[in-house]
């Protein structure tokens, strides 16, 4: 009969440093996503205003009566892409709700994985609405008037 045998050792302090880096990496990785949504929502709120200013700034507010539709709704489409990457950021950062069992480390870990995968969606989503909007207003600028 064969004894399994289990050998311990002692930390060492670079084990222990890499225990404590990995540890902060798993718990730390959906606040640094919240972090950046909220650094995010900021941004995107604060471009609508600056945006605005620059159409006033630059005259083309004021000959927008005189335009036609399409081009009236591109003029106005760059603000509304940074609201909506404000909202989806917002999305992005509210935590999702559910139960897990502390009990179960793969339920754990999935919930992990899923929480992780939902909120990197929802960064892209808002990511991609804002470049949108930032394309648009410097085709504002640079191609209409």
């Amino acid at each position: 009969m064969s004894e399994d045998r289990v050998v311990v050792r002692t930390l060492t302090p670079h084990t222990r440093a890499l225990y404590e880096a990995g540890k902060k990496l798993i718990v730390d990785s959906a606040d640094v996503g919240r972090e950046f949504c909220k650094f995010m929502i900021t941004t995107s709120i604060g471009a609508i205003p600056i945006y605005l200013a620059l159409l006033e700034f630059s005259g083309i507010k004021a000959a927008m009566p005189t335009l036609a539709f399409w081009p009236r709704v591109l003029l106005w489409s760059p603000a509304l892409c940074f609201t909506l990457a404000a909202l989806l950021f917002m999305v992005g950062y509210f935590p999702k709700t559910g139960e897990i069992s502390l009990d179960i480390v793969e339920e754990i870990v999935a919930q992990r994985e899923r929480l992780l995968t939902r909120q990197m969606q929802w960064i892209m989503m808002a990511t991609t609405a804002l470049m949108i909007g930032i394309l648009g207003s410097v085709f504002t600028f640079f191609l209409l008037p």
